[in-house]
């Protein structure tokens, strides 16, 4: 998991074998038993640090994305590399010194092993509902849900008055060009310099008013004076497309990090339903607030409020 959803994911090459209880189990930080199997790609002081270690920093780094390998080639290898190794250096001091019995480390690495598990539970349940297939099952859901859209092209001439927009029309049946008078007279800075075009947009880009009465022109049809909140306008449309339809991988990426949100908000809300939780520092400004609310007669305590009497 990236942290994109609130997820750090903590690298394992910190010495959290010493989480354990007791003084005598602290002999190594990492040994190649818990690990066996795995690619060593260096050792400090012979304890080794592995390709899995050196990947998980890069993915946090956000040098790599998950599932992928760092390679020694790669711009960001010796420098995550240097990480790694200092980081082991001052883990090594740490335990050699005796800190990581202390009573600072010990809270310090229970909170750091609670949450690489809940990164694992994280981890693991978006490997199992965030699959291929059902990221291609809501694509295909989506895409059967939506129907063609079309973009049109259009320019406008915006002023404030209906006495400016009439004015302005009345140069159009003049023959005037178009462009000259909204570049003359538009108060839309944003499309006046280029005679009030506005580009290609969707319906929904652009307020009710102003949607409604554009979609309604034909091709090359100049529209009457009509008004938004944002004054009196006159729009001419210039050319008219059909939205393609977003191919698969183009909204892969999009979907993965819907689903992959939706899962993990889904997750907390079951494991919060079926959890007893108790708050019992509550922030010192609502102690107050709530105490009085605790003591404020309920709904149907309350006396019926008294109508006025009619004094005539």
């Amino acid at each position: 998991m990236r942290s994109a959803f609130g997820f750090v994911i903590i690298s394992s090459t910190a010495l959290f074998s010493a989480c354990s209880s007791g003084g005598q189990g602290d002999a190594s930080v990492i040994t190649d038993a818990v690990r066996a199997g795995e690619t060593v790609i260096a050792r400090v002081d012979s304890t080794p640090i592995y390709a899995s270690d050196i990947n998980r920093a890069a993915i946090a780094a956000g040098a790599l994305e998950a599932g992928e390998s760092l390679k020694p080639e790669d711009p960001a290898y010796s420098g995550l590399m240097d990480e790694l190794v200092d980081q082991r250096l001052l883990a090594l001091r740490g335990q050699n010194s005796g800190l990581s019995q202390g009573a600072l480390a010990q809270s310090r690495l229970q909170t750091a092993r609670e949450r690489i598990l809940g990164n694992l539970v994280v981890e693991e349940h978006i490997a199992a509902t965030v699959t291929d297939g059902a990221v291609r099952a809501l694509y295909d859901t989506q895409i059967k849900l939506r129907k063609a859209s079309v973009e049109l092209r259009a320019s406008h001439i915006l002023v404030e008055t209906r006495e400016q927009i009439d004015a302005a029309a009345k140069r159009l049946k003049a023959k005037e060009d178009f462009a000259k008078i909204a570049r003359a007279v538009s108060t839309d800075e944003g499309s006046r310099l280029d005679g009030g075009d506005l580009g290609y947009f969707a319906a929904d880009a652009m307020v009710t008013p102003f949607s409604k009465a554009v979609f309604a022109l034909k091709d090359g049809e100049t529209s009457e004076p009509f008004e938004t909140q944002f004054g009196w306008h006159i729009a001419t449309v210039t050319a008219r497309r059909t939205v393609p339809v977003p191919s698969f991988e183009d909204m892969r990426a999009e979907i993965i990090s819907y689903m992959t949100f939706d899962e993990i908000k889904g997750l907390l809300e079951d494991l919060h339903e079926n959890a007893s939780i108790e708050i019992i520092s509550k922030p010192a400004a609502l102690v107050p607030v709530l105490r009085a609310l605790d003591e404020a007669p309920q709904t149907e305590d309350l006396p019926a409020k008294e109508e006025p009497k009619d004094e005539h």
